[in-house]
């Protein structure tokens, strides 16, 4: 079964304001995500029960951090950003 994918306000901002091309990257990463919300890499301390996948683009990394409700078959995308400094812009934005 398929779930559903949404992005929060957040991650709706910052996915607008990246690049198309490494837009279309995590726009097809987040289509894998569909069928199999537990291929990701999950958080640990204070983030548990958050999931993350890697994108590279032009040798810059990039993290999307989602959670996934297997109850209602959705993936919710929280935050999207590049690895540089991304504990503390995660930090900054989920508190």
């Amino acid at each position: 079964m398929s779930y559903n994918i949404f992005l929060s306000s957040k991650a709706e901002k910052q996915y607008k304001s990246l690049d198309p091309h490494i837009g279309s990257k995590i726009k097809h990463k987040l289509n894998t995500l569909k069928q199999n919300p537990d291929k990701g890499f999950n958080l640990t301390g204070k983030y548990t029960g958050l999931k993350y996948v890697k994108i590279t683009y032009k040798g810059i990394g990039y993290r999307v951090v989602y959670d996934v409700s297997d109850k209602s078959k959705e993936v919710l995308v929280v935050f999207l950003g590049t690895r540089e400094n991304f504990y503390k812009e995660l930090r900054r934005y989920l508190g």
